[in-house]
């Protein structure tokens, strides 16, 4: 994420060259989708953990209620 920030804020640099700025625009773009892609598959991993979770607490729930009839 500090990368994408800082990349963005090097395409917003003023300049005069017109492919420099195309291309700090190009990184910062790039490095943009990519830390959003990496926080969706953080996000989904912890998501899966989560479920994971709960399904086993239910899971011993219905053993133990069973173990109690």
């Amino acid at each position: 994420m500090q990368e994408a920030e800082q990349a963005v804020r090097e395409a917003e640099l003023p300049d005069t060259d017109g492919t420099l700025t195309a291309h700090r625009v190009y990184l910062a773009d790039r490095k943009v989708q990519t830390a959003k892609s990496l926080a969706t598959a953080e996000y989904t991993v912890a998501q899966r953990k989560s479920l994971s979770d709960q399904n086993y607490q239910v899971r011993l729930d219905a053993r133990t209620r069973e173990a109690d009839t």
